[in-house]
């Protein structure tokens, strides 16, 4: 994989209002600054160079109202100038063919995102040059391992070391991490029942925050892992 021509965000959220407020977007409450909001979103894969690969961890857009073709237009924008869209399904996108009455004729959020034209859709975290997980949600990693967890789903905010010391919002990310024999890397550790734990405390230059309202633009993949 040429890094190269790779680059990396999560968390969009286009045509979601409520985003603005939850994450101090720099935009109006309305539903005129959403569109705002999805344009300047947009300018960023316009700008991006023709070829390259777009990496998504997730969560492209929520809205109860979406329909198929608006979110095939926002695809289609994204994918000018031959671009590859790859999208690792995040909590809100495992959810939309089945809370979106328009998307309710997909039996799968992987037969919608392909429908949609991303070329590589992922239930389930990546790992890439046995090195970068890539995922939605963050992933626990012992301590004294050599991966790196670039994730989403947090937003503006980090993880904390004491992350999964306490509960967080959704493992089921985790069940695909185990299905797809990633945790055959013994430093990976998903014990689902058993994420809860005082003493699961991580090292934080393991973890690097891939989300859009972190940077406030699309990252560039070799920028990251230099």
């Amino acid at each position: 994989m040429d890094f190269k021509k790779t680059y990396i965000t999560s968390d969009l959220h286009l045509e979601h209002r409520n985003v603005i407020k939850y994450c101090n977007r720099p935009y109006e409450f309305s539903w005129e600054d959403v569109a705002k909001m999805n344009e300047d979103i947009l300018k960023q894969f316009d700008e991006l160079p023709a070829g390259s690969t777009i990496i998504n961890l997730g969560d492209i857009a929520l809205n109860s109202s979406l329909t198929f073709d608006k979110l095939k237009s926002f695809v289609d924008r994204m994918k000018s100038n031959d671009k590859k869209l790859w999208l690792v399904l995040g909590n809100h996108d495992r959810e939309m063919n089945q809370r979106i009455k328009d998307l309710r004729r997909f039996k799968t959020p992987y037969d919608l995102f392909i429908a949609l034209g991303f070329d590589r859709v992922f239930p389930y975290p990546i790992l890439l040059e046995n090195k970068y997980l890539l995922s939605h949600e963050p992933v626990y990693l012992k301590p004294g391992n050599n991966l790196v967890n670039l994730y989403g789903h947090t937003h503006d905010c980090d993880i904390p070391e004491d992350y999964f010391c306490h509960e967080v919002e959704n493992f089921a990310m985790m069940e695909r991490v185990q299905k797809e024999g990633i945790t055959q890397q013994t430093n990976i550790d998903v014990d689902c029942d058993a994420i809860s734990d005082p003493n699961k405390v991580v090292e934080l230059s393991n973890y690097k925050n891939m989300c859009w309202d972190k940077h406030h633009r699309i990252l560039k993949f070799n920028e990251i892992i230099e």
